[in-house]
């Protein structure tokens, strides 16, 4: 793989000075800088990073791999999206069948306390 996370940080960085990069991470401004020489970083690292640049790298990262490996992005989301809708579908017409049996419950319990 030839993904450099430490570049796409860097191209992210937002003109955010060095010195405020390195405090907003909590790190000392050696390491700070060390960072954009990484090939690969921590994931908690990068959650750091990411809150502080406002940017998801790990979207960033993710994209990144699928053009290099010619994945294409979005393969399978229609797919997921059908058998939520299919799924939720069939869950309010189950929904709703319940909620009919429950109105006549109520209507037989009414009935009967009327009658008392």
């Amino acid at each position: 793989m030839n993904i450099h996370v430490g570049k796409i940080i860097k191209e992210n960085e937002n003109n955010l000075t060095l010195i405020k990069f390195a405090a907003q991470i909590n790190t000392t401004r050696e390491n700070a800088y060390g960072i954009f020489k990484r090939k690969i970083i921590d994931k908690g690292l990068l959650m750091r990073i990411s809150a502080t640049l406002y940017c998801n790298f790990f979207k960033e990262l993710s994209n990144a791999t699928n053009q290099e490996l010619n994945i294409p992005i979005t393969h399978k989301k229609p797919i997921a999206l059908a058998e939520i809708a299919t799924t939720t579908n069939i869950e309010i017409d189950f929904i709703k069948r319940e909620n009919e049996l429950l109105k006549d419950v109520i209507r037989l319990l009414k009935d009967k306390y009327e009658k008392l």
